[in-house]
């Protein structure tokens, strides 16, 4: 029997802000079997100026095993200083790791659906619009590096730890990804 952490709307009262959870069932068509998302949103009265996500790389992390970054002090501390959310999505699938971090499997809509949904209960619906800041794990990078492409109006920075060997190995990929992330600040 699997236990399953997250509840489908959940919001947690913490010291220095909100968690707010969301688990996200694919819709027909979509290769994950669901997504976890944790969202820690810290208590200030400013704007918030971006979200910072934290993706996790190809395993089917859960928050048992692998707890959201969004339980992290340090985490929380670089997003409060900027003003950002903080966001740390985690996929459950049946087999490879392409079931969620290709973006067209159905993560991509995932994470805009999260991101409206917790705007809306937080109070915060600037959540769907605000850009991002990427930091991606093996898989979490392959998925960045796809998201750059995808949406790079919204991307201000990205932080790549291992994983983009298919894409950076595929001169087509190279090709289209280096005239988009010539302007953002990027470190491998």
């Amino acid at each position: 029997m699997t236990t399953v952490f997250f509840v489908p709307e959940r919001m947690i009262a913490a010291e220095d802000g909100r968690v707010y959870e969301r688990l996200l069932l694919p819709r027909p068509g979509e290769k994950f079997q669901h997504g976890e998302f944790s969202c820690w949103i810290p208590d200030m009265t400013d704007p918030l100026r971006g979200v910072l996500i934290h993706q996790h790389g190809c395993t089917n992390a859960s928050p048992e095993t692998h707890p959201p970054v969004t339980l992290d002090f340090h985490w929380r501390a670089l997003a409060r200083k900027h003003r950002f959310a903080l966001l740390s999505p985690q996929y459950q699938v049946a087999g490879s790791c392409s079931e969620w971090n290709d973006p067209e499997s159905g993560s991509e809509r995932a994470l805009f659906t999260a991101l409206e949904e917790i705007g809306e209960e937080s109070a915060r619906p600037e959540l769907s619009e605000l850009p991002w800041v990427l930091w991606g794990h093996s898989g979490g990078s392959s998925w960045s590096s796809q998201m750059i492409l995808r949406h790079p109006e919204r991307v201000l920075a990205a932080s790549f730890r291992g994983g983009c060997h298919r894409q950076f190995g595929d001169a087509e990929f190279r090709a289209r990804f280096g005239p988009v992330a010539r302007e953002l600040p990027l470190l491998f």
